[in-house]
């Protein structure tokens, strides 16, 4: 049963009925400030969840979300993951000053797009992007660990930065990662604090047009399988390596 429901003023236990995320909702709306809604277990949104106000408070319990999510208050996790798992179409991301945990896109010929100037994964959480595409859409994305493309698209686009966390790795692995902005605004690669990152391709497609690569350690950006994309082929691109 997929339900509509919003949680105003007040502290809840929000209770899907199971250990899993087979309980579901449609659209799910949180109006709960100054207080917490708390998550019991798992959630599937299978349409777009707003917290308009106040938390909505994961824990170690997994959110599922089918549609587009907009945090105007605050979302957390310990070591719960988001998933963002739209089959189609365009969806919307919003992430609002708060620190996520690990991150999946897994949304198959879907679109994920940010909306909001910046979205930051706590330590030790990982970007993963299994199906779909992550677009930055001119914003950044900050990591404290690796980032993983497994499949889908991770899309760099003009005026977006991707900060990786220093000591730590963006890896492609059978996807494609997209660094493509124009000349004027180009897209970023870098680092989050002292140090270095690596880049790493063992499979899949690197495009690169118009960028700047700061603070790689080693050769650089290193491509040991898949191809780099006849058109977007690393030119009119800086790359700085960290020694």
């Amino acid at each position: 049963m997929c339900i509509r429901d919003r949680f105003i003023n007040n502290v809840s236990t929000l209770n899907t009925g199971g250990t899993g995320a087979g309980q579901q909702f449609f659209n799910l709306n949180i109006n709960s400030s100054p207080l917490a809604v708390t998550a019991s277990n798992a959630i599937r949104v299978n349409n777009n969840l707003t917290v308009l106000t106040g938390t909505l408070a994961m824990g170690a319990n997994n959110l599922f979300t089918g549609g587009s999510v907009d945090n105007q208050g605050s979302i957390t996790f310990t070591t719960g993951v988001l998933t963002f798992e739209a089959s189609s179409g365009t969806k919307t991301f919003n992430p609002g000053t708060s620190s996520y945990g690990p991150i999946t896109v897994n949304a198959p010929t879907a679109t994920i797009q940010l909306t909001g100037p910046s979205l930051s994964l706590a330590a030790t959480r990982v970007l993963t992007i299994t199906n779909g595409t992550l677009d930055l859409n001119g914003n950044t994305i900050t990591t404290l660990a690796n980032a993983v493309i497994n499949g889908g698209t991770l899309n760099v686009s003009a005026g977006s930065n991707l900060r990786i966390g220093a000591g730590f790795a963006l890896q492609n692995n059978g996807g494609t990662f997209r660094l493509v902005g124009t000349s004027s605004n180009p897209a970023s690669l870098s680092v989050n604090g002292a140090g270095n990152f690596t880049f790493s391709q063992t499979s899949g497609i690197l495009e690169a047009l118009h960028y700047n690569v700061s603070n790689t350690s080693g050769t650089g950006l290193v491509v040991s399988g898949g191809t780099i994309h006849s058109t977007n082929n690393l030119s009119n691109g800086l790359s700085l390596i960290h020694i």
